[in-house]
């Protein structure tokens, strides 16, 4: 018995490829942010000769969370959207965008 022929790829429009880079590019950041405030801190952490605020990434989690508050693990991620709106969006769309018209071109020449 053979299988049913595979349905074609769904082909988005320009827009659609954009909103969507940007849509990928957004939920990443904010599933990553808290991490990327964890590092900076940590980075930052005993600059100058003081002593290290955070032993480890969790001590750093746990610091943050119990003396700042939980909400500080998101402390800018309102300037990260925008910049993933902005870049990652763009970037996203173009790419996809030439890759179809490439794909287009090839097909075409064949």
């Amino acid at each position: 018995m053979s299988s049913p022929p595979s349905p074609p790829p769904v082909r988005l429009s320009t827009l659609g490829n954009f909103v969507l880079g940007g849509l990928a590019s957004c939920s990443a950041t904010i599933i990553v942010h808290p991490v990327d405030v964890v590092k900076t801190r940590m980075q930052l952490s005993g600059e100058g000769g003081a002593q290290r605020a955070h032993k480890t990434a969790v001590h750093a989690i746990y610091n943050i969370a119990s003396k700042e508050g939980p909400q500080y693990l998101y402390k800018g991620l309102t300037a990260a959207i925008m910049r993933q709106l902005t870049y990652s969006s763009t970037r996203f769309g173009i790419f996809q965008t030439l890759l179809d018209k490439c794909t287009q071109e090839q097909r075409k020449s064949m």
